[in-house]
């Protein structure tokens, strides 16, 4: 199937994190179709080289978490279009955003979608399932709506030549607005080259306290464990692994965590794991490139993993 359109929507919340990475994947798919980039609302800059254009909606409504009005505006824009597709980053707030979508327009929806291939006529999508232990295809000959894991796709190349169209779009005043309340101040944790990431091990919130400290001096994210989370250490936009974030930074400091696989499986993909740990045998150790070893109060041990 020919689709005459590939959009790719960019919410304001991670617009210069994903904008560069999502467009190098499309182009990256080959999809012969025109590839246009939808921005909302307007709150940087999205011109990177392989796109057609840039349209950027705005409207007062939208505001930087409104998942209802988001989706509807694109919903708005994209109908004309009968073969489209539509792809999203893979943050929390973009699938919140294109679950709805899809279900306006009536199409798929695919979460977690690492790869799209064409042959022919043929679109294939691949997608992380199992905790990431396995990957699984699908054919897709309909207009569909996906997000894109991004992890260690670098962003194409910028490009000011790139026509910007501002179109006004209609938000109804009466769709769900969300209140960012637990929004960390400092480098997004997607996208963050440096990860300060604590676990159950920290053992209260004090410890907790030392990662966030230790991730502000180095100008690095905060990152945490499910159970650092549920705990209470911890807010959830910082959790990384399968019910969270997927990260991919130069180093990955992990203190008091395990490192189980639905922890694993979204920091695996890590350029370099320091691992901090009371137990010698934790999987994050065996995981790790360098550990640092402190068993039953003794001095630290440090040591390199020519397996990490």
């Amino acid at each position: 199937m020919q689709f005459d359109t590939v959009f790719l929507v960019l919410p304001g919340l991670s617009l210069d994190e994903s904008a560069g990475s999502l467009t190098s994947f499309a182009l990256r798919a080959d999809l012969g179709s025109k590839l246009e980039a939808l921005v909302l609302p307007d709150q940087g800059d999205a011109r990177y080289k392989g796109l057609d254009q840039v349209t950027v909606l705005e409207s007062q409504a939208l505001g930087p978490a409104n998942p209802d009005g988001a989706a509807q505006a694109v919903a708005d824009y994209v109908k004309e279009q009968s073969d489209a597709l539509v792809l999203f980053d893979d943050t929390r707030f973009s699938q919140q955003i294109a679950v709805r979508l899809a279900a306006i327009m009536g199409v798929p929806a695919v979460t977690h979608v690492i790869d799209l291939s064409k042959k022919a006529s043929i679109l294939t999508v691949h997608k992380k399932v199992y905790s990431g232990s396995l990957i699984q295809g699908y054919r897709c000959n309909v207009p569909a709506v996906f997000t894109v894991d991004l992890t260690a796709v670098p962003p194409a190349e910028r490009d000011e030549a790139i026509p910007v169209i501002h179109k006004e779009a209609t938000v109804d005043d009466n769709d769900a607005q969300f209140t960012l309340s637990d929004q960390n101040q400092g480098p997004d944790l997607s996208t963050a080259r440096l990860v300060v990431a604590g676990g159950r091990g920290l053992q209260d919130k004090d410890g907790a306290a030392l990662v966030n400290s230790l991730a502000e001096q180095l100008n690095g994210a905060v990152g945490a464990s499910r159970a650092a989370v549920d705990a209470g250490w911890f807010a959830t936009s910082t959790m990384v692994g399968q019910s969270g974030k997927t990260v991919a930074p130069d180093l990955y400091l992990a203190a008091g965590i395990s490192g189980t696989i639905q922890h694993t499986v979204g920091m695996d993909k890590s350029k370099c794991v320091l691992a901090i740990n009371t137990q010698a045998e934790a999987p994050n150790i065996q995981l790790a490139h360098y550990e640092l070893s402190i068993i039953n109060n003794s001095e630290p041990t440090g040591r390199r993993r020519m397996g990490g």
